[in-house]
């Protein structure tokens, strides 16, 4: 049985957008009223907006 040829360790993975799996707003206004949402369902979280750059639009980010 022949073996299956395997890629170099950099090339095994696919880039996958980093924003495929987060929450998008259409405008900053958007995020940041889900943002105050958030932040009263959970006093202790500090978030903040910020636009992407692969999707163009807006995500919440954790702040530390």
């Amino acid at each position: 049985m022949p073996r299956r040829k395997k890629l170099p360790a950099h090339q095994r993975y696919r880039y996958v957008e980093s924003c495929i799996y987060k929450k998008r707003y259409r405008t900053e206004a958007e995020a940041i009223v889900a943002l105050e949402l958030q932040e009263l369902i959970d006093m202790q979280l500090s978030l903040g907006v910020y636009l992407c750059n692969s999707c163009q639009g807006w995500h919440l980010t954790r702040l530390k």
